[in-house]
């Protein structure tokens, strides 16, 4: 019995001095500091809960739902839509292929009606920095057709800002929709200067380009929701 009894105490005596508290010490001062595995653990997962939160805010931050899935209207395209003719062609760009992760494309779409050719563009300005003007880049589409090409600089736009992103909703008006054509998407410096001749935005000296539709590219006529079509929009500079 004795015997037993010692055991439950020193039991009980191991049991407190490994009771031990955040900092390393409960009362009993004299019981050693933390051991090297809890440490470790704790460093660990400390790591862990910083790289989630990490991979979380940039989750969230990247973004903006609005303008993923906006159609823009200025005056003369509100004329039309949504109220007269909501159909639209959808058009469902390899936005996978995309290698260049500093902009991305979100839902273009064309506007029959209206001759309006619009996207989303997401721009890394850490990756990609933007000028000191309002726009801060130049934004083109390039038609390639029946042998012929056509450029269409930018008509109107909305822009918001988030953190390093900055989200643009682009449209070209007066786009003519061909059915064998290649709509092709170039970014170009603020400061760049259209050359003369038959190409002033030549593809090669844009920053960024990216084939938006072609002959392969999937497309279908659907009919957006109303709440989809927003004016807010700003006219080019």
């Amino acid at each position: 019995m004795d015997k037993f009894s010692k055991w439950r105490e020193e039991k009980k005596r191991i049991r407190e001095i490994n009771a031990e508290g955040w900092d390393g010490y409960d009362w009993n001062e004299n019981q050693p500091k933390w051991p090297l595995t809890r440490i470790l653990k704790v460093v660990f997962y400390t790591i862990a809960v910083i790289v989630w939160a990490i991979i979380l805010f940039r989750i969230f931050t990247s973004g903006n739902d609005e303008y993923e899935k906006m159609i823009l209207l200025n005056d003369s395209a509100a004329q039309i839509y949504p109220a007269q003719s909501a159909e639209v062609i959808r058009i469902h760009s390899a936005t996978d292929e995309q290698e260049d992760g500093s902009v991305l494309i979100y839902y273009p779409v064309y506007l029959p009606e209206a001759d309006n050719f619009q996207f989303t563009a997401r721009v890394n300005t850490r990756t990609r920095p933007a000028g000191d003007g309002e726009v801060g880049y130049q934004f083109v589409l390039k038609e390639t057709a029946d042998g012929e090409t056509n450029y269409y600089p930018l008509s109107y736009y909305a822009m918001e800002k988030t953190f390093q992103y900055r989200f643009y909703r682009l449209c070209f008006e007066s786009v003519e929709w061909k059915e064998n054509g290649t709509y092709t998407f170039l970014l170009f410096d603020e400061d760049f200067v259209p050359q003369t001749g038959e190409h002033p935005y030549s593809a090669s000296k844009a920053e960024f380009s990216f084939v938006i539709r072609d002959s392969e590219t999937y497309c279908n006529t659907t009919t957006p929701d109303e709440e989809v079509f927003q004016k807010k929009y700003k006219n080019k500079p």
